[in-house]
């Protein structure tokens, strides 16, 4: 049986959210050249929340070693990619403000909290809990005691914490309170 061969120029389109318009149209032994339309294109690109690597694709792009050559070589390239991210930040931060209302669905928070903070990890650095450490230093001193070295030093703690009642007037007390709130019933 022969196998039918399968263009696999372009993915096939099964989701409104994924379509990448200019998949493969370059081959990728030809390299690209700048051209500032690209300015424009890649604040589009942003505007729907994509990254660089959507941009790449979507311009026709092989590298992002290339994409950010340009970024690095042409000012106004520089200026537009900063702007698009910047963009795709408000996009990403709007759907975090339509999940905090109940406009969308809560289940993509963590997968979005994610990205806001690997795609902009100075505005969402607090988010994190990797840069949070806490370090326990104990050492374990069991030591027998008898019940007036213990009792001893419960009273000095108490005296400390500024506790005039010993444990046996406290628990007098509660029994007491609890039979009144008995007959009281």
């Amino acid at each position: 049986m022969k196998k039918k061969n399968k263009d696999c120029s372009a993915p096939q389109e099964t989701n409104r959210q994924f379509t990448l318009r200019n998949y493969s149209k370059t081959p990728s032994y030809i390299l690209p050249v700048y051209d500032p339309s690209y300015c424009h294109k890649i604040i589009e690109i942003a505007a729907e929340g994509n990254h660089v690597a959507t941009m790449c694709v979507e311009l026709g792009i092989h590298s992002q070693t290339t994409f950010y050559k340009w970024v690095r070589e042409h000012e106004e390239f520089q200026q537009a990619y900063e702007y698009a991210r910047l963009v795709s930040l408000a996009y990403h931060e709007q759907l975090l403000k339509h999940m905090a209302v109940g406009e969308l669905d809560p289940k993509g928070y963590k997968a979005l909290m994610t990205t806001l903070h690997n795609k902009y990890p100075e505005e969402y650095k607090a988010m994190s809990g990797s840069t949070t450490s806490v370090e326990l230093n104990f050492t374990n001193n069991v030591t027998n005691i008898d019940q007036a070295t213990l009792d001893a030093k419960i009273e000095s703690l108490n005296a400390r914490l500024g506790l005039t009642k010993k444990p046996q007037e406290i628990e007098v007390m509660v029994s007491e309170v609890i039979i009144e709130e008995d007959r009281n019933v």
